[in-house]
């Protein structure tokens, strides 16, 4: 977004203080006050899973890489080496590492599975008194890192972020096999692309197994000999039990007489039968050392060896978060779980907590209250100038060596927004996200910054009807029951006027779509390879909402026809409702007349107006729609203040609340992958927010690849085209296809109902300014990092107090 240039303006203002420049002679803080609905609960590197999670764990520790600005005029971007030293690939030399892990990979290759990281051996932990314990303050070994990622590994833990290295496009070779090491044979569809691959393996004497009892349901049932069926069999058995038919129906079935099960139904239905083989886990039993491919090199570097082939941006972009915990401290806070025997800790929940090996380190926390931060004198980047800790960049932007992180100090309270206006208009706060009825006030501001976010703010459902009659009886809910309505559903999207909803909220913009402009599928070879203008993209979408186009249609092309798209119908939305209603009635799930009221998750903080302002706006559009319908009319009520255990994204898939309110987004570079959030419990666990509607792992859906029809999982769907999936070879074309299908028909669910994109919409004080003005999805605006103070504490604080502490943002 192009302003005016921040420093320009407040020179012409009187704003700028030259006692800014030059080497400082005496201390000065430059503290940063922010402020949030909520903090982070869990911030540590294995578990976190929220945004607040992750903003407090940013402070307090960095990445093996970045990405920062080069040239902001062009906006070319490079990379920063920050924890590592260097990345370099080291395949050529070590496609022995390969076989030891158990990598398929073609003969002769030569990049792209091996990479060795050199690390900063400056790179020193926080020194932290606990109790009567010291911790930290030693410099960072490359034991630490490995040891490290065997705990988040750890089969014992199940932690979350696991997920990231045992499966996916990042995944550590071998890592699958550890983090199920206590499985004996594992699920490995993704291993056989096609029916050739599988024969290929089972002549080649490996032994691939068939799962009886998932196939068929049939744990516990008997033959004809009274022999019970058995888990696992092999694919090439001649005598493996019968229809799913028979099993139900109790009967002893025979054998196949002679055919096995891979010509059986390896031929007929390959993609839903792959889903079901299983191979031995080679990692069975073993140890860390023995299975997972990251080990110790030298005292500064450590190798890494991947589960599939990954280009080097990707492998870099992967290294811009960590894995990095302080061994001792973690360990002395991890108890096991009488219950589930699973190991936790409380590493990264509390300033006590929590150690830092980042620019900054956390002094004070208060649940829901206040976090503070400062300047962590053991970071690797500070340098001493007289009483002050002053960094300067290792790289050039610009042309020039700039300084970095000036913020000494960073102060977040949980306040209200009525309360955050009041002390940013003060000078009490450097930052301020007006309301909506706000926004137009500020909109000629210098100080306004506005960028799209990948976040699509959208209402998920549970569809349960028995989790419904249960909410209508206890939780506080009227006739939900209609939610198990598809054509309900589908009205409720289209009652939504996306485009007047935004108007409510702090400068979203309308979506109807779950991917938005900001993912790119080849964003490093071509800048322009936006997913959503994607033909295929467009053209699911175009189909999704009966859009035509072409001779003699309003629409010419496909791009007329996908920019006429807004989600909104509402003569479509009455008749959608109507037929609703008249079929809940014909199955005697309402009454004549049925009024309806629904309990909406929809805050971590406590609500606001906004909030109200925004459910006002959906009831509105919701009773347009019912009006001639035969309903009565329907109310929805706003939840906040949950968090934890009960935030919206679990709490609605474990039946308390029938709706919620929030968004997935991030991972802009991996849109190939962005399905397995709504699809893949396996990856993340308890996070599918649509479990009440419906099982991934379960319900299947045909596709056509390559001119043949594929049926698989919706899960396996989700897996597909990242990691070892079957699809992840394939050309931009081949997986665009599938990307978009998935998306048209996930939509056409109506589980989930996007109704707007996020954006960072915000005023930045006058006491600091972003680096550049100009927004980069690689650099944003240059970030906290390079950061520029107009003020020191001091200076502001005196020119705060000659404004009457009436500061004009306008």
């Amino acid at each position: 977004m192009k302003k005016k240039t921040l420093l320009l303006t407040l020179i012409a203002s009187g704003l700028v203080l030259a006692a800014c420049g030059g080497k400082p002679k005496e201390e000065e803080h430059f503290t940063y006050r922010g402020y949030a609905s909520s903090l982070g609960t869990k911030w540590d590197p294995f578990t976190w899973e929220t945004s607040a999670d992750n903003s407090m764990l940013d402070y307090v520790s960095e990445g093996f890489v970045g990405m920062v600005p080069l040239n902001t005029k062009t906006g070319s971007w490079q990379w920063s080496y920050d924890l590592a030293k260097s990345v370099t690939d080291v395949t050529a030399a070590h496609v022995a590492d390969l076989d030891k892990y158990h990598v398929a990979h073609a003969e002769g290759v030569t990049s792209g599975y091996v990479y060795d990281v050199k690390i900063n051996t400056s790179a020193k932990w926080e020194e932290k008194t606990i109790g009567d314990k010291v911790y930290g303050g030693k410099n960072i070994t490359i034991d630490e890192i490995i040891e490290s990622f065997k705990l988040m590994m750890d089969p014992a833990s199940k932690n979350y972020r696991a997920n990231l290295y045992y499966a996916g496009e990042s995944a550590v070779a071998g890592g699958n096999q550890y983090y199920f090491n206590d499985q004996q044979r594992v699920y490995n569809a993704a291993s056989f692309k096609n029916l050739e691959e599988l024969v290929e393996a089972v002549q080649g004497g490996e032994t691939v197994y068939f799962d009886v009892w998932d196939f068929w349901g049939a744990k516990g049932y008997v033959d004809a000999d009274g022999n019970e069926c058995p888990q696992y069999v092999s694919v090439l058995d001649e005598t493996v039990y019968d229809t799913p038919a028979a099993w139900a129906a109790g009967e002893a079935v025979d054998a196949f007489n002679g055919i096995s099960i891979i010509n059986y139904y390896g031929e007929k239905y390959f993609d839903y039968f792959l889903f079901f083989t299983a191979v031995e886990n080679w990692g069975y039993g073993k140890t860390f050392e023995e299975t997972v491919g990251i080990y110790k090199v030298s005292n500064d570097t450590f190798r890494y060896v991947l589960a599939t082939k990954l280009d080097m941006n990707y492998f870099m972009t992967s290294l811009t978060s960590g894995w990095l915990v302080n061994v001792e401290l973690y360990n002395d806070l991890t108890t096991i779980d009488e219950a589930t025997g699973i190991k936790k800790s409380t590493y990264g929940t509390s300033a006590d907590t929590t150690i830092s090996y980042g620019p900054y380190k956390l002094v004070s926390y208060e649940d829901e209250k206040q976090a503070v931060f400062t300047q962590n004198e053991n970071w690797h980047g500070w340098k001493k100038d007289g009483p002050n800790l002053v960094s300067k960049t290792t790289f050039k932007v610009d042309g020039k060596t700039r300084r970095q992180y000036q913020t000494t100090d960073v102060v977040i309270d949980v306040m209200e927004d009525a309360t955050a206006k009041l002390k940013f208009e003060s000078g009490e706060l450097n930052d301020y996200t007006p309301t909506a009825q706000e926004l137009p006030d500020y909109v000629l501001s210098s100080v306004l910054y506005q960028v799209d976010e990948t976040y699509t703010m959208s209402l998920f459902f549970n569809t349960d009807p028995e989790v419904l009659a249960e909410l209508d009886k206890t939780g506080g809910n009227t006739n939900s029951i209609v939610l198990t309505n598809y054509n309900f559903r589908k009205a409720f999207s289209f009652a939504v006027n996306r485009s007047d909803w935004v108007k409510t909220t702090e400068a979203y913009k309308p979506a109807f779509t779950i991917l938005n402009n900001l993912y790119y599928y080849d964003a490093y070879n071509n800048p322009n390879s936006q997913y959503r203008q994607s033909e295929q993209a467009m053209q699911a979408m175009v189909d999704l909402y009966g859009v035509e186009y072409g001779s003699g249609k309003t629409y010419k092309n496909l791009r007329e026809a996908y920019e006429s798209i807004t989600g909104f119908d509402l003569v479509g939305a009455k008749a959608l409702m109507k037929q609703a209603y008249d079929e809940l009635l014909a199955e005697n799930a309402i009454s004549a007349g049925a009024n309806i009221t629904i309990r909406v998750a929809y805050k971590a903080g406590n609500l606001e107006s906004s909030d109200y302002a925004q459910v006002a706006a959906l009831e509105g559009y919701l009773n347009a729609a019912l009006d001639g319908s035969g309903f009565g009319t329907l109310k929805l009520e706003p939840v906040g203040g949950l968090t934890g255990d009960h935030s919206r994204y679990k709490a609605v898939p474990h039946g308390e609340y029938a709706i919620g309110y929030g968004a997935w987004g991030g991972a802009a570079f991996y849109p190939f992958r962005n399905f397995q959030v709504y699809m893949d419990p396996d990856q993340y666990p308890d996070q599918i927010n649509e479990l009440g509607c419906w099982d991934p792992t379960t319900e299947t859906f045909t596709l056509p690849v390559n001119g043949k029809d594929v049926t698989m999982t919706y899960q396996q769907w989700s897996q597909c085209m990242v990691g070892e999936g079957r699809f992840a070879d394939e050309s931009f074309e081949v997986k665009l296809e599938i990307l978009a299908a998935l998306e048209k028909d996930f939509l056409n669910k109506y589980y989930r109902i996007p109704l707007a994109g996020s954006t960072a919409c915000f005023l930045l004080g006058y006491q600091q300014q972003y680096y550049t003005q100009e927004y980069n999805i690689m650099y944003d605006f240059g970030g906290s990092r390079l950061m520029i103070y107009n003020y020191n504490d001091a200076e502001w604080a005196a020119y705060v107090e000659s404004q009457g502490h009436k500061l004009n943002y306008k």
